[in-house]
C-alpha cells in the first residue's frame, strides 16, 4: 500500500460502490494529489481520479446520525456521486477537506466546490419548531377568545421562538448547500473539528 502523508488522507470504508475501481480491504485512503485525489485500499489496487474528471465536490456531514464527515464526488457526466464517510478518522477528514479547498481553489477554480449535505435537517428542524410556534400562537389565541388565562402558553412559545432563532442560521449554514469562494467556508463542513490546528 503506497505510503500517504497523514495530514492530506482520511480513511473510509470501503463500499460495493468503489468495486470498478479494483480497490480491496475494508478500508479505502482518501487522498490529496497534485493532479487529483488518490483512492488506495487498504489491501491491494490504487486509482486516482484526476481533478479534470471531477465535476463537483462537497464536504458535510451525514444528516440522519450525529456529525459524522462525509465527502460527495461528482465525476463528471454521472448523475450519483462517490460518498466517502469519515467518521473514523475526523481530524483526517478536516485536514483533507482544509488541503483539497486551498489547491482547488488556487489552482483549478473552475471546479464547483461546495459545502453542505442537504435541505432535509433545515426543512425538517425550522418547519417543526415553527408548527409549534404557530400551534402555540393560535392555542393563545383561543384562550383570549374564550376569556381563559391567554399568556398560559407565553413561556412555551418564548422558548420555542428563541430556540428557533439560534438553531435555523446554525442548520442553514452548515446543512445548506453552498459554493465555496474562500478557503474560510470550508469551515461550515466541518463543525465536528477542533480548530486548534490552522488551515493548511
Amino acid at each position: 500500500m503506497t505510503v500517504l502523508r497523514p495530514e492530506t488522507r482520511f480513511l473510509a470504508p470501503l463500499t460495493r460502490q468503489f468495486a470498478p475501481f479494483g480497490l480491496v480491504g475494508r478500508e479505502v485512503a482518501v487522498s490529496l494529489r497534485p493532479d487529483g485525489i488518490g483512492l488506495t485500499g487498504a489491501q491491494s489496487g490504487a486509482v486516482v481520479l484526476a481533478f479534470a474528471a471531477i465535476g463537483r465536490l462537497r464536504f458535510g456531514f451525514d444528516e440522519p446520525r450525529r456529525l459524522v464527515p462525509m465527502l460527495r464526488l461528482w465525476r463528471t457526466g454521472e448523475r450519483r456521486p462517490l460518498v466517502f464517510v469519515g467518521d473514523g478518522d475526523r481530524a483526517g477528514f478536516a485536514a483533507f477537506a482544509r488541503a483539497t479547498a486551498a489547491q482547488l481553489l488556487r489552482d483549478r477554480p473552475a471546479t464547483v466546490l461546495e459545502t453542505g449535505s442537504g435541505l432535509f435537517a433545515p426543512v425538517f428542524g425550522i418547519g417543526a419548531l415553527g408548527l409549534l410556534a404557530l400551534a402555540l400562537t393560535v392555542f393563545a389565541i383561543v384562550l383570549a377568545v374564550k376569556g381563559d388565562d391567554w399568556w398560559t402558553p407565553l413561556p412555551a412559545l418564548a422558548v420555542t421562538v428563541v430556540v428557533l432563532a439560534v438553531l435555523a442560521p446554525w442548520l442553514l449554514r452548515h446543512y445548506v448547500p453552498r459554493r465555496v469562494e474562500r478557503i474560510g467556508d470550508i469551515e461550515r463542513a466541518l463543525p465536528f473539528a477542533r480548530q486548534t490546528a490552522g488551515n493548511p
